[in-house]
């Protein structure tokens, strides 16, 4: 199934992840944040707004919190440090804040 998403996110990155957030959604273990991790590290590329609103509107930050990584990863390839770190405000719990600022450098 990774790799399914994963290819299927280079052709439409919305539609593959919208099967991808289902089952993450759903999860309760890390199996389904394996099988989607192709689905989130090219969501984080393509669209990493989408990313960040749902680890900062998750309040115990447990279901998403893989996602920091693949979203500091592809600011990393793309240069856009400065933008992520601007970004970040939109995570309320500052100590959460505070780890992706100290992940980014």
């Amino acid at each position: 199934m990774s790799a399914a998403l994963a290819g299927w996110v280079q052709t439409d990155v919305h539609a593959a992840w919208n099967v991808a957030i289902g089952f993450l959604k759903e999860s309760s273990g890390m199996m389904d944040i394996y099988l989607t991790r192709g689905a989130t590290a090219e969501m984080a590329k393509q669209d990493p707004d989408t990313l960040l609103r749902l680890y900062a509107g998750d309040r115990a930050n447990q279901k998403y919190a893989t996602f920091g990584r693949f979203l500091i990863e592809a600011a990393f390839e793309n240069g856009e440090q400065a933008q992520l770190l601007e970004k970040l405000r939109i995570i309320e719990n500052s100590e959460d804040r505070n780890k992706w600022v100290s992940q980014i450098f």
